[in-house]
């Protein structure tokens, strides 16, 4: 039904006041602009009759200038002021004095020239100045060429406020009539637009309260009515989508209770799966540990006959790839089944890259591979993430490519990038990049390689893996933070594979003090050693104080040199033992210095250690042919440079060793590390270790592992390596056992 129509709508108000505004701002821009017009119109004729009574007066007054006849000037300025033509009225000299005055009549022949009459006759236009109550114009007074004087004039502007004036006060009465009429066709127009609205306004609010029998009836014969026809058909839609939305979500209700069900009960035999596939591979990877074992002694020690000894590697090959099977199984069950989680501790990644490349190194040169890695030199020294399951990802990876290649290059490339995570902690993004130069993978098989029990056309044609290395790897990699993705070299099969990603890794910064501080601290050189001699060459300064400010107080005699040059002058004076050489400076190089050094040294040569910011593979061919003994990634580690000086310069040092009673007490460490023994470990560490390693319990031997870098970081690395590689027998011999499993 109609509503009567109510004023105090806000919008009929607004329509209102926006016509109204917008018809006064329209008669004010067009008032403004009529005063502004007619003022130019003013100005113009004034500066026309200014200019007119210049060239009158100029040429009247030329022949009294030029003979400075003054009293005939000043008659002429005299009758202009007395009849008020004009304000102001002068005549100049040819100096710009003042000869006549139209004001004051006593002015003439002033000794100082007047400014104005200075200006116009440094001109030849006429010059004209606005003031508030009159116009200034002056021009000089010409004979020939030569200027005889000047005139100017001042002409009263008060005409033109009485018209300016006039023209606003009819403005302003136009603008109100205006504003008049517009207040009224606002009125008019708001009415005729809100009125249909309010109607709409009053329907729709029954139908926001669930009535959706409301309908609107306008008559306008315009778009309003259109609107009112399309909200009609809109709330007879929504009545009819409603029931048949009622029945719908009643079907949905009764869908969803039986998903869930099927779902709980998929959850359930999930759950069961790999419960069963867990305590399986356990109870299988326990006799499968003594068979490999007992297999590896009889190969080791020489039991058996030739044929024997080839059907024993036949067990051997097989128990291996059946070890490898269960435990990614296991793996596998454990991602399914939510148990995998990340034990994640600080280590080197320089360290792991090196074990890597001298992991893989023989391999590929036997293949005639070549083996490139290629770090960040931004990349941080130290890193806390899971290294075991990074180290698995990595030897996977690898272990694919150069499976696959037959010839060409395997390149492992890790870049570093810095962000900040949703909760404030920072982190470290690394990003690894397998490429290799073999048969790549088939574009159907791109989108299948992740899958579990999957083989790849090459895989498959090889009779190697089990399916089940690439579905790990990339778990572990979404585990880490990141992700995993492959593609073919130029996006097409036949010139190799790429596979990459990525992990999100905490900075050294956060890193527990107790597992950053070396459990051996080297205190010292151990007495009754001669002096060792050690030239520290580098051309960065802060560089140079940290190996000296490291040496130095351990014992060693330190010297420094700032660039190649500088290294060669202080070796041929002083003969040092070592040299701790930067290979990339100014005026020399590390590279010219070493052979410069080597060349020079006939007896007694010295032993020349690198230091740069990267030295994997092409780098460390140039290093090792310019002659250095070794390198040392920059930034310099402690533990890693005292060990290669005691590894070239068979040097013993003093250590604080931490005991179980968590005292320090010095201990002496060769050169060959027999202080690294597993019998100094705790007992108790000590059998864990071993009943894990017994009965193959990886997950296990992770942990204690972990526990052992504590007290010994060298057989830590080396316990892990090997469980890595699957040789537990190893690990108890390693760990005093050998007569255990004779």
């Amino acid at each position: 039904m109609r509503q009567r129509f109510r004023w105090q709508r806000p919008l009929a108000l607004k329509l209102t006041l926006i016509i109204t505004l917008i018809i006064v701002v329209v008669v004010t821009v067009i008032t403004t602009l009529t005063v502004y017009r007619e003022r130019q119109n003013f100005q113009r004729e004034l500066e026309q009759q200014a200019d007119l009574l210049l060239n009158t007066l100029a040429a009247s007054g030329a022949d009294s200038l030029y003979f400075l006849e003054a009293d005939y000037l000043s008659d002429v300025m005299r009758d202009l002021g007395e009849f008020q033509v004009v304000t102001h009225g002068r005549y100049y000299d040819p100096d710009g004095r003042i000869i006549a005055d139209a004001v004051d009549l006593d002015t003439r022949f002033n000794r100082e020239p007047d400014i104005f009459g200075k200006v116009l006759l440094s001109g030849t236009e006429t010059i004209y100045v606005w003031q508030d109550d009159q116009l200034i114009a002056g021009e000089p007074v010409i004979v020939g060429a030569e200027k005889i004087g000047a005139v100017s004039i001042g002409l009263p502007t008060a005409p033109l406020a009485r018209k300016l004036t006039a023209v606003r006060q009819q403005g302003i009465v136009v603008a109100m009539g205006v504003a008049l009429f517009g207040l009224v066709l606002a009125l008019l127009v708001s009415r005729s637009i809100t009125e249909p609205l309010q109607q709409m306004i009053v329907a729709t609010e029954h139908v926001r309260q669930g009535d959706l029998s409301q309908r609107v009836y306008i008559y306008t014969g315009d778009e309003l009515q259109t609107l009112g026809e399309h909200f009609n058909d809109m709330t007879a839609q929504l009545e009819k989508t409603l029931r048949q939305m009622e029945q719908e979500i009643e079907e949905r209700k009764r869908a969803q209770a039986e998903l869930q069900a099927a779902k709980e009960a998929a959850e359930a035999a999930n759950r069961a799966k790999s419960a069963f596939l867990a305590n399986m591979s356990h109870e299988l990877r326990t006799p499968l540990n003594a068979i490999l074992g007992f297999a590896q002694l009889m190969v080791r020690r020489n039991l058996v006959g030739p044929k024997d000894r080839n059907n024993l590697e036949i067990i051997l090959h097989s128990g291996e790839h059946l070890l490898t099977l269960i435990n990614q199984v296991l793996d596998m069950s454990k991602i399914e089944a939510g148990r995998m989680t990340l034990h994640e501790k600080p280590f080197h990644l320089y360290a792991m890259m090196e074990e890597l490349e001298s992991m893989f190194r023989l391999r590929a040169k036997e293949k005639k591979v070549q083996l490139v890695m290629d770090v960040d030199p931004d990349m941080p020294p130290v890193i806390i993430a899971d290294e075991t399951k990074l180290r698995q990802v990595l030897i996977n990876l690898l272990n694919n490519a150069l499976k696959f290649t037959v010839q060409g290059q395997v390149c492992l490339q890790v870049q570093y990038e810095s962000g900040t995570a949703v909760s404030e902690m920072p982190f470290h993004l690394l990003r690894f990049t397998v490429e290799d130069s073999g048969p790549g993978i088939e574009p159907d098989e791109l989108d299948k390689v992740f899958e579990a029990f999957v083989r790849a056309k090459a895989g498959i044609q090889s009779n190697e893996g089990t399916g089940l290395g690439l579905t790990l790897s990339r778990q572990f990699a979404r585990l880490m933070g990141g992700d995993m993705t492959v593609r073919n070299v130029d996006d097409e099969p036949g010139h190799g594979a790429i596979f990459e990603f990525t992990i999100r890794v905490k900075p050294d910064a956060v890193a527990d003090e107790r597992a950053k501080a070396a459990p051996l601290q080297i205190i010292g050189l151990a007495p009754d050693q001669p002096e060792i001699h050690v030239l520290v060459v580098d051309d960065n300064w802060e560089n140079r104080q940290v190996l000296v400010e490291l040496l130095r107080p351990l014992g060693f005699v330190v010297r420094e040199a700032s660039d190649g040059k500088a290294a060669v002058e202080a070796w041929y004076r002083w003969r040092p033992h070592l040299i701790l050489m930067d290979m990339h400076m100014p005026k020399m190089d590390g590279y010219e210095a070493t052979r410069t050094i080597l060349g020079q040294a006939e007896n007694q040569k010295p032993v020349i250690i690198a230091i740069t910011a990267s030295a994997f593979s092409h780098e460390r061919e140039a290093i090792l042919g310019a002659g250095c003994s070794d390198f040392i990634r920059k930034p310099v580690q402690t533990s890693f440079i005292l060990e290669t000086i005691q590894k070239h310069l068979a040097v013993q040092y003093l250590y604080a060793q931490a005991t179980e009673m968590d005292t320090v007490v010095p201990a002496i460490v060769n050169a060959n590390g027999d202080e690294a023994d597993a019998q100094a470990l705790p007992p108790t560490l000590l059998a864990q270790l071993r009943q894990a390693t017994s009965q193959a319990n990886m997950e296990q031997i992770e942990v204690l592992v972990t526990a052992v870098a504590t007290y010994n970081p060298t057989l830590a690395n080396e316990l892990q390596r090997l469980a890595d590689d699957f040789e537990y027998g190893k690990i108890l011999n390693r760990l005093g056992m050998e007569e255990v499993i004779e």
